[in-house]
């Protein structure tokens, strides 16, 4: 079998196990979700999901981490000298924003299920490493306060995952680009202002 065909039969089967574990999550709590449970409402053999991942972390992770695509414009930025708290936080929503939005079944699953109870979620909890390492690189040169980063991460990221939530119940009401700019104008004053800039 070509190389190619096989690859889009994974790519394929992938996409099926991810779907799952998005419509579970709208469904269930995380931890009350079963492999079985994927396996079913993916259609796939068990041998096929464990040639693939080892647990449904994993597959958690496979879906969350292209999110990490979306920081590696900023990140370059910042280790070629440009470190500007507003330069690069300004790319940092909209990176997501047009992720979520071009995947935005999968993520107003799992940031509807956020938005409904205070249950633990792994796309949360992902979005807060990412920010917390964001304004760590930012801020580092500068602060060397690994509490008062932490608590910053907490807040925006939060603050970003509640605005999504409202933002995808509304059908994206406002291009990406715009919205990302409305979230910073309303949350960098606040961090910047922590860190006496």
């Amino acid at each position: 079998m070509p190389q190619d065909v096989l690859d889009r039969r994974i790519q394929k089967t992938l996409h099926f196990l991810q779907k799952a574990l998005a419509e579970l999550i709208a469904e269930k709590d995380y931890d009350d979700i079963t492999i079985q449970d994927i396996l079913d409402r993916a259609n796939v053999g068990r041998s096929t999901f464990y040639a693939h991942f080892e647990n449904k972390d994993q597959l958690v992770r496979s879906i969350l981490e292209l999110l990490n695509e979306r920081y590696e414009d900023g990140i370059r930025r910042m280790e070629s000298g440009q470190k500007a708290y507003e330069t690069n936080s300004d790319h940092m929503p909209f990176g997501v924003l047009q992720f979520v939005e071009q995947h935005q079944d999968l993520f107003k699953a799992m940031l509807g299920k956020q938005g409904r109870n205070n249950a633990p979620n792994p796309f949360a909890d992902y979005l807060f490493v990412l920010t917390r390492e964001h304004f760590r690189q930012m801020l580092r040169p500068r602060y060397d306060d690994p509490l008062r980063i932490e608590m910053a991460a907490h807040y925006y990221a939060n603050a970003l995952i509640g605005a999504m939530v409202w933002w995808l119940e509304n059908d994206r009401v406002y291009p990406a680009e715009d919205f990302a700019q409305y979230l910073n104008q309303l949350t960098l004053p606040g961090v910047k202002a922590v860190f006496g800039e």
